[in-house]
């Protein structure tokens, strides 16, 4: 079970798909997006938000 936890860890999977990666810089628990990171990241979001407002919640509009 470890094996395959390492296997699937995000930091390492962000890191060889160049999704995203956690600069020294700016601190092991903030994740930069790369480009493609990027759209993955908005494409859940917009898919959670369209959930939400489709069960009455409402979302703050930015």
């Amino acid at each position: 079970m470890l094996e395959e936890a390492e296997r699937r860890d995000h930091r390492k999977l962000g890191a060889e798909l160049d999704l995203f990666s956690f600069p020294a810089e700016i601190g092991s628990g903030l994740p930069v997006f790369h480009p493609k990171g990027g759209i993955i990241r908005r494409v859940m979001e917009d898919y959670s938000r369209q959930r939400h407002e489709e069960a009455g919640y409402l979302t703050p509009r930015t």
